[in-house]
């Protein structure tokens, strides 16, 4: 009895695994059958889900990453295929269409510099067809902006016998350009010179008993290098420098012929104040999502600011025609104890309306001064307290994708704080500026 039981345990053992064999074998070829009837009717989603069914079941062969893989880019989940074209030319690193499918895969997805990497590595017709031509010159793009700034009129009322200290920002302007250089390894480097220039209505009774002009001359100097590392991660770090000088006119200083002779002194003071931004970043492409935690270390008008954070920009469909992004910061500061900072958080929107043309709403909220953004490329360093902002980036690409034209609208909410017969008073105001820029590649 017992040897019969043992003989029956044994063949229902040997039957299973038989069965699981069998089974699994014609699985796969029918998962192998499926998917290319799939692929030859051009219907991806039943592809895809095939596969995906097949991959939970621990079934995977070349063909079905092949086939998955332009399933998704079909679908225009860029982010999608990129995982399955890199299995695809780990096993076949010659195969030049699979090369092809991931070079624009990485390219549509938003991940340019993974991209640039990976075309530096292709046989040169390949490099050809798809105009790869990172390295041919030390300079590989330049740009250009011009921004203007519409400021609302934020002057306090006074009557006769009030002591009034407050500056008035009337009008400011500014200009950038800007180069990007390649390296041939996996090192980006970004420069860019800017010059602002403006002017401030100043009361102050110290030096003089009416309003009189402080005009602002600032330049910048910024410096960013971008390390591409493997596995979709990056280190970004970047150097901003800001001299700025102010000259306080004389309204009463004279000169020439035939004038009364007036005040030998042209400005009450003329000084310069210096200040940095050092910035460093770390991201990661997980899927459809970008992660990355940043640290900005200012010094700005005489206080050393932190400003640590942490983002993420969602892909939902796989490429750059839709995306979300949002990001939390919070001020550390020794430098003003006005106002309360708390958490800042900033948010954008983008999407491509018409082949060429992407739209992209953006706002911040939460009080900032000093406010240094976009990788430390933007300085706030004026003396109002920034309450919440707000705009819209349009930007398209003509002449083949080597012209980038741009523009941005953003409209502020501000605070500025000033002293009425030695009360601290403060007022609200708005500013809108106005920005438009090209950058091309060579």
């Amino acid at each position: 009895m017992r040897k019969g039981r043992l003989i029956l345990a044994m063949f229902l053992i040997i039957f299973s695994i038989y069965g699981a064999i069998a089974q699994n074998s014609i699985n796969t070829l029918t998962v192998d059958s499926k998917t290319y009837y799939f692929y030859e009717q051009k219907e991806w989603n039943k592809l895809i889900e095939t596969g995906k069914e097949s991959l939970r079941h621990g079934i995977d062969f070349y063909y079905l990453r092949y086939r998955m893989g332009i399933a998704y880019y079909e679908l225009k989940n860029y982010r999608k295929a990129v995982g399955f074209f890199k299995k695809v030319i780990e096993e076949t690193p010659e195969d030049k269409i699979a090369a092809e499918y991931l070079y624009y895969s990485y390219l549509f997805s938003g991940m340019y510099d993974d991209a640039r990497l990976f075309g530096r590595e292709l046989p040169v017709d390949l490099k050809k067809k798809l105009n790869i031509d990172y390295e041919r010159l030390l300079i590989n793009s330049a740009g250009a902006e011009f921004k203007y700034y519409s400021i609302d009129n934020y002057e306090s009322s006074i009557k006769n016998g009030d002591y009034l200290n407050q500056k008035i920002l009337k009008y400011l302007w500014y200009a950038n350009v800007n180069i990007t250089s390649y390296t041939k390894g996996k090192f980006t480097l970004f420069q860019g010179f800017s010059y602002l220039r403006g002017k401030n209505k100043v009361f102050d009774i110290t030096y003089y008993e009416s309003a009189f002009n402080e005009n602002i001359r600032q330049f910048q100097y910024y410096i960013s290098g971008n390390w591409n590392l493997s596995k979709g991660r990056y280190i970004k770090a970047a150097f901003h420098y800001i001299t700025t000088k102010f000259e306080a006119e004389n309204p009463d200083f004279s000169t020439g012929r035939g004038q009364m002779p007036g005040n030998k002194v042209k400005y009450f003071y003329s000084k310069k104040t210096n200040g940095f931004a050092g910035f460093l970043k770390f991201g990661k492409n997980i899927s459809n999502f970008d992660l990355r935690a940043s640290l900005t270390l200012s010094y700005l008008n005489s206080g050393t600011q932190f400003l640590p954070g942490i983002g993420v920009t969602y892909f939902p469909f796989g490429n750059t025609d839709f995306y979300l992004g949002a990001d939390m910061l919070y001020r550390f500061t020794n430098a003003d104890s006005s106002f309360n900072p708390g958490l800042i958080i900033k948010s954008n929107l983008g999407i491509l309306l018409f082949k060429k043309l992407r739209i992209e709403p953006f706002m911040l909220y939460g009080q900032a001064k000093n406010l240094v953004d976009e990788d430390a490329f933007v300085v706030y360093n004026s003396i109002n307290v920034i309450n919440y902002w707000y705009g819209i980036n349009l930007n398209t690409l003509i002449m083949k994708n080597r012209l980038l034209l741009y523009f941005t609208w953003q409209q502020y909410s501000l605070t500025n704080s000033y002293l009425l017969n030695s009360f601290e008073k403060k007022t609200d105001f708005n500013m809108g500026t106005f920005l438009g820029g090209v950058k091309f590649r060579f």
